[in-house]
């Protein structure tokens, strides 16, 4: 939504990976960028994702 309350169109993200340790999880992710009308914009996939866990009480 814009200012105005106008659609102006989504995003689409997704992720695939799995956890290498207890406290780290890998893999690829990207995007793809709709217009109002569902007209696919602009794309993006392969990325490398990487995420840690912190701050968990064991």
């Amino acid at each position: 939504m814009n200012p105005q309350g106008e659609h102006v169109g989504e995003a689409h993200v997704f992720v695939t990976g799995e956890f290498v340790s207890d406290d780290r999880w890998e893999g690829t992710g990207g995007a793809n960028f709709y217009s109002p009308a569902g007209d696919l914009l602009r794309g993006h996939e392969g990325s490398r994702v990487t995420a840690r866990k912190f701050g968990i009480d064991k």
